[in-house]
């Protein structure tokens, strides 16, 4: 009798530990589909994103994230400004210059 009892708490011991790793596996799961969304819509954002292009704040153009990614030289870690090599940009997506200055472009994120 008393070794039939210590079987059936063994037994039950073992069936609540098998509830507790699927508890926890299911909130793994969980989490990894909450950081999948948030990555996909932080993708979407940036394909939505779109930036203004000026120099001496005159002459204006609008080109989309995928345009211009392979153009960008820094990042201002302030106003998140991006500065572009004014000559490298004109010879890919030409612009008119609006005066003889600086040979960078900026390109500043537009927000909705």
């Amino acid at each position: 009798m008393m070794m039939m009892m210590m079987m059936m708490m063994m037994i039950k011991k073992e069936e609540e530990e098998g509830e507790e790793e699927e508890e926890e596996e299911e909130e793994e799961e969980e989490e990894e589909e909450e950081e999948e969304e948030e990555e996909e819509e932080e993708e979407e954002d940036q394909r939505n994103t779109f930036y203004v292009i000026y120099q001496h704040h005159h002459h204006y153009q609008f080109y989309s994230k995928s345009a211009i990614l392979a153009l960008i030289v820094r990042v201002h870690p302030r106003f998140s400004v991006i500065a572009l090599d004014y000559r490298f940009l004109t010879r890919t997506h030409p612009i008119s210059p609006s005066s003889k200055g600086s040979d960078l472009c900026y390109i500043e994120r537009i927000l909705d």
